[in-house]
């Protein structure tokens, strides 16, 4: 079986939109580490593991499993920040504007995950 866990942590890293510094730091780790687990170079010990699966909310049995974990759809994001107040239902987006609001969602993460619902 094929080990994506270095793809999956990339994925997931990029896609909460933090930098190997950031994860390392999280993790008491130097970012030079953080990268080589990406690389696939090196591996972490169990106890790192089970903290990224628990930091990015993930089953252990995905993060280092053979099922690469795939990123939410257009759809998904567009749910999201409907429930944060941030999109109206009549709001027709195509692919390309979606995934600069994505983009954007990611880039601004906090203040979205701190707005307060309506």
């Amino acid at each position: 079986m094929e080990n994506n866990f270095s793809k999956n942590l990339r994925h997931l890293r990029v896609q909460h939109g933090m930098t190997q510094e950031e994860l390392g730091k999280l993790l008491n780790k130097d970012y030079s580490t953080v990268g080589k687990w990406e690389n696939g170079t090196r591996s972490p010990i169990m106890e790192d593991v089970i903290k990224i699966a628990d930091f990015f909310d993930v089953p252990l049995q995905e993060l280092i499993g053979g099922t690469y974990i795939k990123s939410k759809s257009s759809n998904d994001f567009k749910k999201i920040l409907k429930d944060k107040g941030l999109l109206d239902d009549n709001d027709n987006l195509t692919e390309e504007d979606a995934k600069k609001l994505i983009d954007f969602a990611i880039a601004n993460k906090d203040f979205i995950i701190n707005k307060k619902e309506n």
